[in-house]
């Protein structure tokens, strides 16, 4: 005769507890997978962010080193037409010739290798968004004593906005030579 009184004692997992316990570890793992490389993306955002702040203050030192021309330049504020020459880059040794130039070579020392991708700008910023002539633009340098670029850079993935970096130059009304 068999025994219908007691069951006997169940040994082990059932499939069921089994799936369950595999589901609860599979979305532990993935959430700390996500989080791993949401925190390597932060890090890297992180470090574009310190480089192009690094990158800014060695533009600034470039600009500075070329002071006593930007002051040079601007001082004569007698010829309006030369001055004009200068600010609108109507001749070669002009504001954009020199921007550019002190950009490429720039661009030349930064923006290699991993970093070849990054896109960056450099600009003469007047304070007012409006065109004005230029004899108006050299009096708010002269006034404000002092020249104001723009430096932009955009880095690559997984950063996409835009650094944007406002470099002061002293301006010297005399020139280097006072």
């Amino acid at each position: 005769m068999k025994n219908l009184g007691k069951p006997k004692k169940q040994q082990g997992f059932s499939l069921i507890e089994v799936l369950v316990a595999g589901l609860v570890i599979t979305v532990g793992l993935m959430a700390m997978v996500t989080l791993q490389v949401r925190g390597q993306n932060q890090a890297l955002a992180a470090h574009q962010r310190s480089l192009a702040g690094l990158y800014s203050q060695d533009m600034q030192e470039r600009l500075r080193a070329n002071l006593c021309f930007l002051s040079v330049e601007v001082s004569d504020l007698e010829d309006p037409a030369e001055l004009e020459s200068f600010i609108n880059d109507t001749g070669t040794d002009g504001l954009n010739s020199f921007l550019s130039g002190l950009h490429e070579e720039w661009r030349a020392d930064h923006m290699t290798g991993s970093r070849s991708g990054w896109v960056s700008s450099l600009a003469a910023d007047f304070a007012d968004k409006d065109p004005s002539p230029a004899d108006e633009q050299a009096g708010k340098v002269v006034e404000d004593g002092y020249w104001r670029f723009t430096l932009t850079i955009t880095p690559t993935a997984p950063m996409k906005d835009s650094i944007t970096q406002s470099l002061l130059i002293n301006y010297w009304s005399g020139g280097c030579n006072e």
